[in-house]
């Protein structure tokens, strides 16, 4: 069974454990603006010898919820990229083990002013059909000044 957890880049705050609500999270702290492309970057790493992971192949599911026990149909936002799935995720250089979830602005337009919290995990599935968290997180959305898009 693959083991990897991804480089989490520079501007992700990693933090021992998130416990709010009764969920625990551990992972790294991520921060965006309601209206704001989200944009989630990752690199799989394999955990025992460090070299990033060739991920050409594999999909991928990016799910965020507002609280951990909520059914998938209740994500706060989704987005894979498997065939027929919800896009947003693509694998800009799968041989370095890159992969991104782009998330819309319009997707966090409409939630309400002041800092709303979503648990996160990116799911890979490998040539095998092996199925591995490769990262569990938080983010964190706050609110914004300007309230229109390209407006």
């Amino acid at each position: 069974m693959s083991t990897f957890p991804p480089v989490v880049p520079t501007t992700v705050e990693m933090q021992e454990a998130l416990r709010r609500d009764g969920d625990d999270a551990k992972g790294p702290l991520r921060r965006f603006y309601r209206g704001d492309t989200l944009l989630f970057p990752f690199v799989v790493v394999d955990r025992a010898s460090g070299a990033v992971v060739d991920v050409t192949g594999w999909t991928f599911r990016l799910t965020a919820k507002f609280a951990l026990a909520n059914p998938d149909r209740q994500a706060a936002f989704e987005a894979d990229n498997a065939a027929g799935g919800s896009g947003g995720l693509t694998l800009p250089d799968s041989t370095k083990g890159q992969v991104l979830a782009t998330i819309a602005p319009a997707v966090t337009q409409c939630w309400a002013d002041g800092p709303e919290r979503v648990i996160y995990d990116l799911q890979a599935t490998d040539g095998a059909g092996v199925i591995t968290t490769v990262e569990m997180g938080e983010a964190v959305v706050l609110a914004d000044v300007t309230r229109t898009i390209g407006g």
